[in-house]
Order: structure tokens, then C-alpha cells, then sequence
């Protein structure tokens, strides 16, 4: 695929009387951001979090605090309004196309929950590769050589079909992500497409189930065995890899809320040894225990004595530890759905959801997504987006229908913005949060929303807004004629808020100086224009470029799906579109 160069308009090869030249030679001036102003605008993105706590400073612990959200658990109580269905959609997903949201327009939130989390608990079995079973030679012949040449287009496919899940699978390909940055394994580590592929499904498949039956399914998984060295733990010569992380970053970490360590370092050891016996049968491509592998003598772990083995660790784990493992969890589901910093009184009331439901995810999920702590005007905005939830999203707001080279273009967006599917930097997965920005990362994200927008030179199209713009007009929100000229107005704020999630009123805009292009004598801008907010006056020039007269506009002339994309491409490199 082309990937050398991001959009370059070239307005002289239209001629120079083409209106569409005319217009793409006045915007650049607007919609680029000088490189001095990259560092003020990284700041004003941050600010998404609460200043740093003087004591965590103090200690060289810096970091955001917790919101200081009132409400918890307690259901949010008003219809949804365009704003917080916005925000629900982004959250559970990856934004949604003007009729996603209309659809969820008054409904009360706990019913537009119910609908999310019931939807994903039953999802359509995705087509499976015709690779899936093609089973790893073990002989130096040309079996093995064909084998070898055609997993790298194996994998290349697998990395469109992910995107294209994610895209598509609403809440159970979101969970999916979680998971994949929670029980992490690398691509390098397994090499194999159809470990992938296994990997990806049981992630997929424990996404929303119980949790004790997904920490089983892992452990054993073809990837992860590999990855951390499972199918070298042996009798007589325990690997303790898995087994450090199992208890660090897989179910309860090293300490509970108070600062009492969980396990100890023995706990490890003796836990690698009841895991032993595990191998890989690289032909049928699955685990297979083999009983001479294992460690069958007595261990102690958490105090206990007996001959554990992997199901015994397992109900171990839960029955010894239940809390440490609601509360970690919990406060992982905070990060993943509200905000970085947990409020640790709501992720107590999670964790008694989750033990009371014998470790089901979807009941916690629910009680989450339903709060009037969710929907709090606080949290709306206020994650920084992952790069996969930038392109996804981009190209998801637009209602568009991507081409197979459109998901591998979204898979090769988030690799170079530092989120390569499959192969998180290491096993505690992606820092997320302000890690994904800085002065580097952030012009990067802009070229990188500029390629989604505008594609390359034929092997990628450019993004065609006028549907996503016409639903928007003609919409509940605002029932407007796209052909009217005055709808320009509505036009530019609602595009505005339907790519941005903070309070228009909120942004640092820079309208062109010359204003309104074209006799506003005779036509002048409508009062009701006039006496609105600031921000649509603005807005609206910015999208106007002083080129067309306002009262010449309409979605369907020539010049418009040019005009939404530069204006798409203004709007995206705002700071607050980073944000989520």
C-alpha cells in the first residue's frame, strides 16, 4: 500500500478557474497550526485532568486525581439528550454515525444500556479466515515453506478484519480492545496467524462473560502460553513468568486499597508449579496437558496446602482473594469507561456488584454505563482518544461504508501513532491517557486525521461527509431543508458537536479575518444567526473560508464535499477532538 505522504492539494492541476482550485488555495493559511503553537496546544489538551495532587507530587508520583464526581451508582435519571448520547456511543464504541445517535434520542439511559450490553452478549460469529486451521508443518519441506510465505499475508488480512470488527461490533469489540490491553500477549512472541486468530476469539467470546471462566481460558490460550513462556514451565524446572503476572496485572495486583501486599513472592513459585504440564500441539493448534510434564507434589499458596493443579489455582485465586480481585478489576473498568484517575468509592460499590454476581462482567458494565456518574457533564470529553478510537472514529461519525484497504489503512494509522494491534509495547499493555500525547504524537494525529479524511492519491477515497452532514440537517435536531442556504449555520455547529465533545462555547476558535464573503447588504446574515451564540457566527466562517457567500450555500453544490472535508480537517485539529 502507498503509505509515503499524507495530502498534498495541488490547486494548480485543477485550473486556475475551477471553483474547487479557488477554494482548497484559500484554506490552507486557516488549517494549518504553526509548529510554535504545538506545545501551548498540548497543555490546553491536557488540561482534561484535574491539576496533580500535592502529595502525589510531593512523593514523584504525578499523575491526574480523581474527578470529584457527587453521584455514583445511582441510575441517570433524564431521556438522552444529543449530547449524552453522543457521549454513551463514544464510550461503548468508537463515536457513530448521525443515525446512531438519533436513534438513542429520548430514550432513558438505562434502556439504551440494556440495548448496548444485550446486543453484545450476542454477537454474530464472524466468518472465520480460511487459514484458521492451517496447522504449523513441523517437517523441513515445501509444506513448511508455503506454510511460512503465506502467514505474513495471513496476519496483513487478520489486521483489516480486526479493524473491521472494531468498526463494526459496537461494545463487544470496545470490550474486546480492554481485553486484548488487560491479558496482553505480543505478535512477536507467537508469530502465527492462526494463534492470532484463537487469541483474538477468546477474548471475544469472555468479553462480557464471567471472569473466573475468562482467567481459565487465558492461561491456556495458544498466544499466551507462548508469550509467557507457559510451554516451559515444567516439572523440576518452573517458569514463573505467568504465573508473576497472573497475580500482578492479570487479576489482583501486587497490593489491595490499603497497602497490604496480596501474595508474596513464594505464592508465585509455588503457583508455577501447579500450573506445569502445559504444552502446545502446534498441529491441531490448541494446549494439551501432558501429566509427565506436571508438578503433582504438594504446594502452599495463600496458606494452603495441597496438590494444586491449573483448575485448583483458579478457584483458588476466587476463593482467597475475591475482593482484591473485584476491586482491581473494577478500578480497571473505571479507567476504561470514565476517567484515568478512579473515584475509589465508586469502584468499591462496582466491586460489591461484581461479587454479587459471582465475577459476571456484564452486570458491572451495566450498573456502570447506567450511573449518573457515567453521564456526569464532568466525564464527557475527558479521556484522551486512543489512536484506534481517532481513525475508527473519524471514518465511524461520517456513516461511511470502508473498503477492505480503508481497515488496513485505520490498522496502519494506529501503528504509526504507536498502537499496533496485536503487539502492545510490553505485558502491562499501552499506558493509554496522556501517554498517547505530546508535541511529537500531536501533529502526527493530525497528519494521520488528514490521510482518513482525505485519502492518497486513488488507493485510499476521501471521506464523503454530505450524507453524514444531510443527516445531521435533517435530523431531529434540527429538521432543516440541506438545500436551504441558511442551514450553513446549523451546518457548522452541528458538525462541530457531533466530532467534538466538549461545550462549543468552550473553544478557542480562529475565524478568518475578512469575515462573510459577498453582498451582505442585500443579503444579510439571518437575526436569529445574529442573536445566537458567538460560536456559530465563527464557526460558520471558518467554514465559509470568506469564499462562498453564505446565501449561495447549499450541501449540494460543487464545491461542498470539499468544503465539509477541509472544514472536518479544521475541526480535527483542534485539541479537544483528541478527546473522548
Amino acid at each position: 500500500m502507498n503509505r509515503r505522504a499524507f495530502l498534498r492539494i495541488d490547486p494548480a492541476a485543477a485550473g486556475p478557474e475551477d471553483p474547487i482550485a479557488h477554494w482548497a488555495r484559500q484554506a490552507p493559511p486557516l488549517l494549518r497550526v504553526a509548529p510554535e503553537r504545538e506545545r501551548g496546544l498540548v497543555h490546553r489538551l491536557l488540561r482534561a485532568a484535574p491539576p496533580t495532587p500535592p502529595a502525589a507530587a510531593k512523593n514523584g508520583t504525578a499523575g491526574p486525581r480523581p474527578l470529584g464526581i457527587a453521584a455514583g451508582l445511582e441510575p441517570y435519571a433524564a431521556p438522552l439528550d444529543r449530547r449524552h448520547a453522543v457521549h454513551l456511543l463514544r464510550r461503548t464504541g468508537f463515536d457513530a454515525a448521525p443515525a446512531e445517535v438519533d436513534a438513542l434520542l429520548g430514550m432513558e439511559a438505562g434502556d439504551a444500556v440494556d440495548a448496548l450490553v444485550d446486543a453484545a452478549l450476542v454477537p454474530p460469529v464472524p466468518m472465520p479466515p480460511d487459514w484458521v486451521d492451517e496447522g504449523v508443518p513441523r517437517s523441513q519441506d515445501a509444506q513448511q515453506t508455503y506454510f511460512m510465505d503465506r502467514n505474513p499475508e495471513w496476519l496483513m488480512e487478520y489486521y483489516a478484519t480486526l479493524m473491521r470488527q472494531l468498526y463494526y461490533g459496537g461494545l463487544r469489540e470496545k470490550m474486546t480492545l480492554f481485553w486484548h490491553n488487560h491479558f496482553v500477549t505480543e505478535i512477536d512472541a507467537y508469530l502465527i496467524a492462526p494463534y492470532a486468530y484463537r487469541y483474538v476469539e477468546t477474548l471475544r467470546t469472555h468479553a462480557l462473560g464471567n471472569f473466573k471462566d475468562f482467567v481459565h481460558a487465558i492461561g491456556i490460550d495458544s498466544a499466551m502460553l507462548l508469550y509467557l513462556n507457559g510451554v516451559q514451565n515444567a516439572a523440576g524446572a518452573p517458569n514463573e513468568n505467568y504465573a508473576r503476572e497472573l497475580l500482578e496485572l492479570f487479576t489482583m495486583g501486587p497490593e489491595d486499597g490499603q497497602g497490604t501486599p496480596n501474595y508474596t513472592q513464594q505464592d508465585i513459585e509455588e503457583i508455577a508449579r501447579a500450573l506445569t504440564g502445559w504444552v502446545l500441539d502446534e498441529r491441531r493448534l490448541e494446549a494439551a496437558f501432558v501429566p509427565q510434564r506436571h508438578d503433582d507434589g504438594e504446594k502452599t499458596i495463600f496458606g494452603r496446602t495441597e496438590a494444586f493443579g491449573y483448575d485448583d489455582v483458579i478457584d483458588l485465586l476466587f476463593e482467597e482473594r475475591p475482593e482484591q480481585i473485584a476491586a482491581f478489576l473494577c478500578r480497571k473498568l473505571y479507567r476504561a469507561f470514565i476517567y484515568e484517575a478512579p473515584d475509589e468509592a465508586l469502584v468499591a460499590e462496582l466491586a460489591q456488584v461484581m461479587r454479587a454476581n459471582d465475577f459476571a462482567i456484564a452486570p458491572v458494565v451495566r450498573a456502570l454505563l447506567k450511573s449518573a456518574h457515567f453521564f456526569d457533564e464532568q466525564v464527557i470529553g475527558a479521556q484522551v482518544k486512543s489512536p484506534v478510537a481517532m481513525g475508527t472514529g473519524l471514518l465511524r461519525a461520517a456513516g461511511t461504508e470502508p473498503t477492505d484497504e480503508q481497515f488496513l489503512l485505520l490498522f496502519f494509522v494506529a501503528f504509526i501513532l504507536e498502537q499496533r494491534l496485536l503487539s502492545p509495547p510490553n505485558v502491562a499493555g499501552w499506558e493509554g491517557h496522556h501517554a498517547w500525547i505530546n508535541t511529537s504524537t500531536l501533529p502526527t494525529r493530525w497528519l494521520a486525521g488528514q490521510f482518513v479524511l482525505f485519502g492518497d492519491d486513488g488507493q485510499f477515497p476521501s471521506l464523503d461527509l454530505v450524507p453524514a452532514s444531510e443527516a445531521l440537517l435533517q435530523g431531529p435536531a434540527a429538521g432543516l431543508d440541506p438545500g436551504d442556504p441558511a442551514s450553513v449555520f446549523t451546518l457548522a455547529t452541528l458538525l462541530a458537536e457531533h466530532l467534538l465533545p466538549v461545550p462549543l462555547d468552550t473553544l478557542d476558535l480562529s475565524p478568518p479575518s475578512d469575515g462573510f464573503a459577498g453582498d451582505l447588504e442585500g443579503f444579510p446574515i439571518p437575526d436569529a444567526v445574529l442573536d445566537g451564540p458567538q460560536h456559530t457566527i465563527d464557526l460558520a466562517k471558518i467554514f465559509l473560508l470568506g469564499v462562498i457567500p453564505w446565501y449561495e450555500w447549499t450541501l449540494y453544490r460543487a464545491e461542498a464535499p470539499l468544503a465539509l472535508l477541509l472544514y472536518a480537517r479544521y475541526l480535527t485539529q483542534l485539541p479537544e477532538f483528541q478527546l473522548t
